[in-house]
């Protein structure tokens, strides 16, 4: 009697040799006793787990002597639904013996679109000899049900394990009789494993039989046949995209479309193309001339909003802004999210949360020393000094694991880090009682702040203004950021809902006082990069109260009054976290653009000032947010651009360049820019 745990397969544990091994003992012990049938379905177990292992093939030929006929036999192989694959290729094995040779074939390539992992073609029937018994057609179909699935380029592995199915297309392919529509078709499937030569051969004798085609066709009036003798030339395209020959590509691509202007899907493979070349300009015009067979479809209006957005050197905010909104409204259409991933890739804030390169920061793993969060605080006082005071929520974050830390500064240069830009939307969100720290740390309401520089210090403490957040707060904020990362801003901030229902006490005591993650996701997630997760969390707070009152009109709102309360406060973490959730707004709101790229623009030029005057960690990742944000005025993108390569050139050590704008004109800039604000 077959049984449920005859019918499937083992966990596959084990080494798939010696699964298989086993599935046959139990299929001949069955055969020994007089039961073939049972011993059918452990064969084709067997099979699953090994299709290279010839002992199976061999018993499939001793239960052919038990069998009334190839039927019956078959009939064993297909107990149970769904039909397992090993069974698959036991009845494509009975195909070939029948001579029923394409059938198998077509069978022994669907097997394969489903675990192109596995030697499949390992079958004793399987091989260029097969030529002789199916037509260019049918191995053509054979083919195109997996070849299309692989990586282009197939990894090794994955191109040697495919490798019999390869010497069968090129013996196909040296068949006279074999069409430039087959012969296109072997091509995909040669390209991706080891043969890039070889397809572009085929495809371009496939060119010339087309060419003959159509030239025929035309002098017939065969319409038809016209039409449909084009694949020769589209294929040669991709054919040469795979050796790494784009210019042939696009001119392969060219000559398709003299037969099929109408061709969406290859309008976008040549723009993507032009892109990969930084031929960004020429990707424009593909894409447009795609939009004008079909205004409406999805994939050329993100291709070119995204090759605009590349052209512009990653400046033009509007342009990403209409490719986020596109995202938005076409979510069944993965294309546009796929481009919103390419462009944000390794940028800061827009692809990820900047890494933390404060000294603080950098030493926290080492401090902590593989002890768990929830032991915290610890009793050692560890004593840091570094030569210019860094931003207070680094420091915070190490000092609520170590309360008893002291960090000794070499002074503080202008400007001021523990001066905020304006207390016009409320307080700073530290301050620095010290009583070694001369320098009063308030600031206007109005659009300046003191530049002067302040009295050096030996020893400085951050205290936060605000209270810590609430237990219930903590764990919102634990279970939100836990995850980690995001895959692009508007799913961030659909994310961080619920932290949208603090208090602004909560809201404002979790970007202050960052609470830990809990002691499991620590060890999953963050053990390694103890103040990434500090910089992840605060990331989610801000972008959280994006939410918290959301029916409030914008200007007028308490989300974001807190938003430019941290924008304008002391030179810190929180201050980028902000600018990103106030990004995000814009994204989402387009009315809204105009004024928060105003607060934007006025924070990152009043970050630039200590640029080159002092050690500063807020410059580089504001730039980026700026570059990104849709209504920046383009002289402060270009002045970013500037700044941005300022800063490569003193990494390498390079003699530094002097600033196109004087700071006064960053400051009365920046004046004007916060004036619009208040």
């Amino acid at each position: 009697m077959h049984n449920d745990a005859c019918r499937t397969p083992s966990d596959g544990q084990g080494e798939p040799r010696v699964e298989a091994e086993g599935e046959l003992a139990v299929a001949r012990l069955n055969l020994d006793g007089g039961d073939p049938e049972h011993a059918a379905v452990h064969v084709a177990q067997a099979l699953h787990h090994d299709p290279t292992y010839d002992a199976c093939y061999a018993m499939i030929d001793e239960l052919a002597g038990h069998a009334a006929g190839l039927e019956e036999l078959a009939s064993w192989f297909t107990i149970g639904e769904p039909m397992y694959l090993g069974g698959a290729v036991a009845l494509a094995v009975l195909r070939a013996k029948a001579g029923q040779y394409a059938m198998a074939l077509e069978t022994l390539g669907q097997i394969t679109a489903m675990r192109p992992d596995l030697s499949w073609c390992a079958a004793p029937w399987f091989g260029p000899h097969l030529a002789e018994h199916v037509t260019g057609r049918e191995a053509a179909i054979a083919v195109s049900h997996f070849a299309s699935g692989l990586p282009d380029p197939a990894p090794a592995e994955l191109a040697e394990l495919q490798a019999p199915w390869l010497e069968l297309a090129r013996a196909v392919a040296a068949q006279p009789e074999t069409t430039g529509q087959d012969l296109a078709i072997l091509s995909t499937l040669a390209r991706r494993i080891g043969g890039v030569g070889e397809a572009i051969a085929w495809c371009t004798r496939a060119e010339l039989m087309d060419r003959r085609t159509t030239t025929d066709a035309a002098a017939t009036a065969n319409v038809a046949a016209n039409t449909e003798s084009r694949v020769g030339a589209l294929m040669l395209g991709f054919a040469y995209r795979s050796a790494g020959r784009p210019t042939e590509a696009i001119e392969a691509w060219q000559r398709a479309l003299e037969l099929d202007p109408y061709n969406i899907d290859l309008y976008i493979d040549m723009a993507e193309t032009c892109m990969q070349q930084d031929d960004h300009a020429q990707a424009v015009t593909w894409a447009e001339r795609a939009m004008q067979y079909d205004p409406t479809h999805v994939k050329p209006r993100a291709v070119r909003l995204a090759a605009l957005y590349t052209q512009s050197d990653y400046t033009d905010g509007s342009a990403l802004a209409a490719l986020q909104q596109l995202a938005q409204e076409n979510p069944e259409h993965p294309y546009p999210r796929h481009l919103l991933n390419l462009a944000r890739q390794n940028r800061p804030w827009i692809g990820s949360v900047p890494w933390p390169t404060e000294a603080t920061s950098g030493l926290l793993a080492q401090m902590l020393d593989g002890r768990l969060p929830s032991a915290a605080p610890f009793d050692s006082a560890p004593h840091l000094s570094i030569t210019s005071l860094e931003a207070p929520s680094p420091n915070a974050v190490v000092r609520a694991y170590f309360p008893a830390l002291t960090i000794n500064t070499g002074g503080i240069p202008a400007p001021d880090i523990r001066v905020p830009v304006s207390t016009a939307f409320g307080p700073p969100l530290w301050t620095y009682p010290s009583a070694d720290a001369a320098a009063d740390t308030t600031a206007p309401t109005g659009p300046t702040a003191s530049t002067e520089p302040a009295t050096a210090a030996t020893s400085i403490t951050e205290v936060a203004t605000v209270a810590p957040p609430t237990p219930g707060a903590v764990t919102i904020l634990r279970a939100v950021a836990g995850p980690g990362s995001w895959s692009d801003p508007i799913s961030a901030f659909d994310g961080a809902a619920e932290l949208g229902k603090l208090t602004e006490q909560d809201l404002l005591g979790l970007v202050a006082h960052i609470p830990p993650p809990d002691d499991e996701a620590w060890i999953q997630r963050w053990h390694a990069g103890p103040a990434y997760w500090a910089r992840m969390a605060q990331a989610w707070t801000c972008l959280g109260i994006l939410h918290f009152r959301a029916e409030e009109p914008w200007r007028t709102s308490r989300r974001r009054t807190l938003l430019l309360r941290l924008l304008f406060g002391n030179e810190d973490w929180s201050v980028d976290a902000a600018a990103f959730a106030l990004y995000v707004s814009a994204l989402l709101h387009e009315d809204q653009r105009p004024d928060i790229a105003a607060a934007i623009s006025a924070r990152y030029l009043h970050a630039t000032l200590a640029f080159g005057a002092r050690p500063t960690e807020l410059q580089e990742p504001m730039a980026h947010i700026v570059l990104a944000c849709p209504a920046i005025d383009p002289r402060l993108t270009h002045y970013a651009h500037e700044m941005l390569a300022l800063k490569r050139a003193a990494d390498r050590d390079q003699p530094p360049t002097p600033k196109s704008l004087t700071d006064d004109t960053v400051r009365t800039w920046a004046a004007q820019l916060l004036s619009h604000c208040l």
